[in-house]
Formats: C-alpha cells, structure tokens, sequence
C-alpha cells in the first residue's frame, strides 16, 4: 500500500506539472493513473479542473479555426477526441459534437461520461451504478433507471457508450438479484453472469443481454419505449438472435391485432401469482392459525410444547378457546404443537442468517479502513459478535 502511496504522489506531481504547462490530456492521464494507485486528496478536484480546462480549451480552438500547442504536443492515447460540428467534413471542424460511424453526432461530454463509467469498472458494481454498498433496490433502481436512459446506445452515440451500457447493466443484474448481490458483497465479482440458482429472478439468467434487462426493466417487451425515445439499431443489434425474434412478434401483433397494452406484463407476472396463490392454500395464515410464536390480541394465553417427539419447552401463544378445541384432542394437540416447532425452527433459521450477514458486513467494513490500528480493533469486535440464533438452532437440530 506504502509503495502505491509513493507512486501516486509522483503521478500527481507530474498531473500538477502537466496542468500548469496546458498539457491537459496528459494531466488527466496522470491524476486518473494516481487515483488508481492510492486515494490521495485533493486528486479528484484537480483532475475537475484538468478536464474542465481541457473542454475550454478545445472548445475555444475549434471555434478560432485551430488546434492548441498543448493540446498538439499531448498526442498519443491519452489524449481526447477533438469536438466538430455534426455536418462538418473536416478533421480539425469546429462545433460543440463530432459524428460518429452511424451520422449520429455525440458530444465530448459523452465521451467522458462513458470513459468514466468504464473506469469505474475496476472498482466494482457499487461504484458504476454511484451508489454506497449499503443503498436500498429503490436506490439501486433509480441509479439504474438515470444511468441506462443516458448510455443506451439507442440515446448515446459516443463510441463507448455500448461497453459503459453493459457495465451498468452487468451492475445492475448483480445488485438488485438479493441472492448475488450477497455473494458479490462476501465474495468478490463474479461478473454478474453467473446463475445462482433457487427461484427465478427477472434478470437473473446467464444469457440475458444488457437490451433485454432494458426492456425488462421499463416494461417495453410489448414493443413501447420510454418517452422522448427514439431507436436507432447497429449491425450488432441485428445478428442479435432476441431482437430478430423480438422485430417478429413486434410485426405479427401490429398486423394480427391491436396493442394489447399492460397484458404482456400481466403474462410476465403469472408465475409469481401462481406461486402466491399456492402459498395461500398451502400455508395457513396467522390469523387462522391455533397458535402465535408472539402474543397478539387473538393468542393472549401462553403454552410450552410437551408432546412426544416434539422439542420440549418452546413458548407460542394460543386462543381462549384452545384448551376446548384442541387440549382434549392429543391428536389435534400434537399436529398444532408440530407446527409450533417448524415455525421454532424456521424463524431460528432466520434470525441466524441474518446475524452472520451482519457479521460479514462488518468484517468487511473493517477491512476497508486505512489505519491498522483501528482496522484490527473493529475485526476484533466483528470476530467477536455472538451468533446465538445460530446456537440455538444447532442446538435444537441435534435434539431432533
């Protein structure tokens, strides 16, 4: 970490050095490369103002008809693309957007935007989509849905746009999945690509491409799109297996019949609505059940199980009526308390994910500070945090 340290005070003294000869390019270049290394301060405002200067002094060279020294003298891969009118011909043309392969014109904002989010890429999914580790779906959604309508290739032509498209969408498909978002928080990246098995999730599938999340994502499988959307479709775009397929149905259902409006979302959410109907009748709910784990208006009375192969001694909550309805009938009594101690269980369960995810949530907040002391110290007390959820169910398992 030291010798990162001292590199990166060195990338920033020639990111200083190059800003003040009007070397902007290379500035950046340098003040990027620092950051990279080690987060020293005041690097991000200086790496502002080098792109800052950077866009005022190619903005004001194309409009007097050529280019800077400095920005000639940079050269090479670090420097940036020159901006030039969209129906201009000419290498060195001024303007404030240059056009790209397609006509489409994009302006330098574009181009940096895009390099930052590919940038960004090295320092996780948390940091492409501008949010903090502990941001909620809501949060992660919004991120998303701003960041998406900016860099969909459809909106953005900048020559980047398609691959910061996908890491936002690559982002995305981790962190709103629960499932691999806690595998990514414990376990590193994974690319986001990897199925994870269990139920289905809508972006959860190996095989789902950034224009399919997309679409998912603003419900337009039916054929719409956003407001103020228009669609513009590469070479790329047209090979896409999907897209065939999607242009296909998109034709047949403008021929065949009318728009069918919310139905396709509707038909998107059936299995859900299966698996929530099956629950219904497989479960009881709490306020028929015979018993409560918690006291409640309806469960006022208070029982410990005791039949015979059940676990001894846990507390649920009953009726006025219980003793009339099922304290007579063992039968009755031993199919309530079976289902006292699967609920037991269940909510032990619960409790002791919940207190490891906990757990590793501080580990891993630890491990991100800077000083040592300080770091040992908060591993020390994350090590230290009881997981007695998790205790008791062991406990209760081996007596089964």
């Amino acid at each position: 970490m030291e010798m990162n340290k001292d590199e990166a005070e060195r990338c920033l003294e020639l990111g200083r050095k190059f800003l003040r000869d009007g070397s902007y390019a290379k500035a950046i270049k340098f003040l990027d490369k620092s950051l990279k290394l080690y987060p020293l301060p005041g690097v991000e405002a200086l790496k502002a103002r080098a792109e800052s200067e950077w866009e005022r002094s190619t903005g004001s060279t194309s409009r007097n008809g050529g280019g800077s020294n400095s920005a000639n003298a940079d050269g090479g891969a670090g420097q940036l693309p020159r901006r030039r009118a969209p129906g201009g011909g000419g290498e060195g043309g001024g303007g404030g957007s240059k056009a790209g392969q397609n006509g489409r014109s994009y302006s330098e904002e574009q181009v940096v935007a895009c390099r930052t989010i590919i940038q960004s890429k090295k320092k996780g999914h948390y940091e492409v989509l501008s949010v903090s580790r502990t941001a909620t779906d809501d949060q992660i959604k919004k991120s998303y849905r701003k960041l998406a309508l900016k860099f969909h290739p459809d909106k953005n032509a900048a020559p980047q746009a398609d691959e910061a498209f996908k890491a936002i969408s690559t982002a995305f498909q981790v962190l709103s999945d629960p499932d691999k978002r806690r595998s990514y928080d414990q376990f590193g990246d994974d690319d986001g690509t990897e199925g994870m098995g269990g139920q289905a999730h809508p972006f959860r599938h190996a095989d789902v491409s950034p224009e399919e999340i997309f679409n998912m994502f603003f419900g337009v499988n039916g054929g719409g799109r956003p407001a103020n959307f228009r669609v513009y479709r590469s070479h790329h775009d047209q090979r896409n297996p999907f897209f065939r397929y999607q242009q296909q149905q998109q034709h047949r259902q403008g021929q065949a019949q009318p728009p069918l409006g919310a139905l396709p979302q509707v038909l998107q959410l059936l299995p859900v609505l299966l698996l929530l109907f099956l629950s219904l009748f497989s479960f009881p709910q709490e306020s028929e059940r015979a018993f409560s784990l918690h006291r409640t208006d309806r469960h006022p009375l208070q029982r410990s199980t005791s039949m015979e192969h059940i676990l001894p001694n846990i507390p649920y909550f009953v009726g006025q009526s219980f003793g009339r309805d099922y304290a007579r009938d063992r039968r009755r009594l031993f199919q309530v308390e079976r289902e006292v101690q699967q609920s037991y269980l269940y909510d032990l369960q619960r409790q002791c994910e919940g207190q490891k995810q906990n757990k590793v949530r501080r580990v891993q907040a630890a491990r991100r500070l800077f000083n040592a002391e300080e770091r040992a110290k908060r591993m020390a007390e994350a090590d230290a945090l009881p997981l007695e959820a998790c205790r008791l169910f062991q406990e209760a398992t081996r007596l089964l």
